[in-house]
């Protein structure tokens, strides 16, 4: 199956960045867990995950776990609008039809020919591994750590398990659960390289749908925990010309991409985000 080369793939390249940054602003409580801790550890049987910045602990949310987010939410809509996506492990891409060893063989013997077919082979991947990377291919997009802005506060909660079958309490399963409080503000910042607007729309969609409440963050999402809102601001080094972000569209460039479109927005950060999602709409075939 022939795809259309994505030479924006090309790790040697340096064709444009795009930044969001700002905060995340808790809605509900927030758990980003450290696991089970023995009493000896934590007054917590679930404490929050934390990092020790100076003289104190604090919490965090990894890039790991956005990354995490940004990602499942992206192959959600691949699936739904019938588009290719990997499976789990060991049906990924790369686990397809030997493209990890293909890859590895080309890298091995460089050359222009060799490039080409390179390319032509990282094309064929489904976008999620285009966007966010797969078993040696870098993510194109970086999630940094969130930290908190300001003051924050640490709650904690009983719980208790219940046994499915009986719908009694289990034996011995009263627990606490440690959480952020809501109200509380973190970092956020997100660092994408190289992607075309319909692919950096698919990352404005995961950000309207954290906005919208449909996304969570977090444990605990179905007990009223990990409803946040992004409040963002845009920097790119790329081209924008009267409110027109413009997209891969200059045919005389190697990067030249025929899905791409550029993006009107009224200069504000939250009408490029709407735009560059409309556009994503548009590419998965009409809207999720």
């Amino acid at each position: 199956m022939q795809h259309n080369p994505h030479w924006w793939l090309a790790s040697n390249l340096s064709i444009r960045s795009f930044i969001l940054e700002g905060c995340v602003e808790l809605l509900e409580p927030l758990r980003v867990g450290a696991g089970r801790a023995s009493v000896s550890v934590s007054l917590s049987d679930l404490p929050v995950l934390m990092i020790k910045y100076g003289e104190r602990n604090i919490p965090l949310i990894p890039g790991s776990t956005w990354k995490g987010v940004f990602r499942s939410r992206v192959e959600s809509y691949l699936a739904t609008a019938g588009k290719k996506v990997c499976g789990g492990p060991g049906d990924t891409c790369m686990d397809r039809d030997n493209l990890s060893r293909e890859v590895e063989f080309l890298l091995r013997r460089p050359s222009e020919e060799n490039r080409n077919k390179l390319i032509s082979k990282l094309s064929g991947m489904c976008m999620a591994c285009q966007i966010f990377g797969s078993q040696g291919y870098s993510s194109k997009v970086l999630f940094s750590d969130s930290y908190p802005l300001e003051s924050f506060s640490i709650g904690r909660k009983p719980g208790i398990a219940i046994d499915r079958r009986s719908g009694s309490v289990k034996s011995g399963a009263l627990y606490n659960v440690d959480f952020v409080e809501p109200g509380s503000a973190f970092s956020f910042r997100l660092i994408a390289r190289n992607l075309p607007n319909y692919a950096l729309g698919l990352i404005a969609k995961v950000i309207e749908d954290i906005n919208s409440g449909f996304i969570k963050v977090g444990g605990f999402k179905t007990r009223g925990f990990g409803r946040v809102s992004l409040k963002l601001n845009y920097k790119t080094d790329w081209k924008v010309e009267g409110n027109v972000l413009k997209g891969f569209t200059d045919k005389e460039k190697k990067w030249y991409d025929p899905e791409d479109k550029e993006v009107s927005f009224d200069g504000t950060t939250d009408s490029l985000i709407r735009a560059l999602a409309s556009l994503a709409d548009e590419w998965l075939g009409g809207g999720i």
